[in-house]
């Protein structure tokens, strides 16, 4: 892998590759409503600005084209699609069974990427909120873009009726590997059972977008991570697989274990339809684990007078109507001034020399940020677990 905010020679050598793939851009582009040879074009011409451009990634402005019509604030409420099976979890009285439910929850986050496409980078100070109705309780979900340069975002989903909270710290960094982009998030997610005082942690995949100078794009999960409760032993190595040149057939492998035992406990496959098979090593026996060939239960958005101007929607809104309405350059010109308006006031308060404070989010002990309501929303579980 190859950084390339770092290495000069790479994007010298890049470019020429480039600019002799040029004549093959338009064999394997589907999907667009361009004709294949200007959707190639567009692709080239991006790549001859990035591979000249001395900027770190995450300061370079992507061409519209590569982007879908949300912020990344948004696109993480993408973990909550199946909640209902975070939500049992306090309920599940085996600490075995919890642990695989917790694991369930994480992989109907991650896998299965749809999107083909990256979403906004968000400004300094955008927050998305939104919520989830059940049948008995109510989700709540708050973000918040701590830093922008380099890019860093925080968020919670917590349900003080059902008792779980999720919630993490993550900084986004992106490699370029001459035809994907790659994105890692540094950072820990962590799963909250505060009745039991239980935390399990684990760490994002990689996306990787491949198709980006030749052939179609497409998204892929990858990595390896660790899923772990230390408190009841319980940990869950799991590695994210991409279709690679031969077509993997599974998309995702993982084995559960517990520190009272070196063998695996149990052994998972995902497989690219989107379900999840669990084999019981002492007993050989095979079910399935998950399927999310569903598309799980959308979150509520505030209306669109209860909305800061620094609500995800606002901040974006131009931008995503002319995307929705396929007029792109217009749509980049809009996505160029919000981005001017950033540097503008990044310059104001470097001048002031004024540090950014974030509203909803303290920097903690550990040095990463958490809600501020956090604590607060455990008292109240807790509380409500006493009633």
């Amino acid at each position: 892998m190859t950084d390339i905010s770092d290495d000069s020679k790479y994007q010298e050598g890049l470019e020429e590759e480039v600019l002799e793939d040029e004549i093959d851009d338009d064999l394997d582009i589907n999907g667009s409503e361009e004709s294949p040879k200007i959707e190639g074009q567009k692709k080239t011409g991006f790549i001859k600005q990035f591979v000249s451009s001395k900027q770190p990634f995450y300061k370079m402005s992507l061409p519209i084209s590569y982007n879908e019509p949300r912020s990344l604030l948004e696109k993480f409420t993408d973990m909550g699609l199946f909640l209902d099976i975070f939500l049992k979890t306090p309920t599940v009285e085996s600490e075995e069974q919890r642990f695989l439910e917790i694991l369930k929850f994480y992989l109907s986050g991650w896998i299965q990427q749809k999107e083909t496409k990256n979403p906004f980078n968000p400004i300094i100070g955008e927050v998305h909120t939104c919520k989830w109705e059940h049948a008995d309780s109510c989700t709540e979900y708050i973000a918040e873009q701590i830093s922008h340069h380099p890019p860093s975002s925080a968020f919670c989903f917590y349900n003080t009726e059902k008792g779980v909270i999720l919630h993490s710290y993550l900084s986004p960094t992106s490699k370029f590997w001459g035809n994907s982009f790659e994105s890692s998030m540094e950072g820990k997610i962590v799963f909250e059972i505060p009745s039991l005082d239980e935390e399990y942690i684990v760490e994002a995949p990689k996306i990787v977008v491949k198709g980006v100078v030749v052939g179609s794009l497409q998204t892929e999960t990858i990595g390896s991570t660790n899923l772990v409760c230390k408190k009841t032993g319980y940990s869950a190595e799991i590695e994210f697989k991409g279709k690679g040149l031969f077509k993997n057939k599974t998309s995702m492998v993982a084995k559960v274990k517990h520190t009272s035992n070196k063998k695996s406990l149990y052994s998972l496959e995902g497989r690219w339809d989107g379900t999840v098979s669990i084999t019981s090593t002492k007993s050989n026996d095979t079910t399935l684990f998950l399927d999310i060939n569903s598309e799980g239960q959308k979150p509520i958005l505030p209306t669109e007078d209860q909305q800061e101007d620094n609500y995800s929607r606002k901040v974006w809104k131009h931008v995503i109507s002319k995307m929705l309405a396929n007029n792109e350059d217009e749509a980049q010109n809009q996505k160029a001034m919000v981005e001017e308006t950033q540097r503008n006031l990044a310059k104001s308060r470097e001048a002031k020399q004024e540090k950014w404070v974030p509203v909803n989010f303290s920097k903690n002990s550990q040095d990463t940020f958490t809600f501020n309501k956090l604590s607060e929303a455990r008292k109240e579980i807790i509380s409500n677990l006493k009633k």
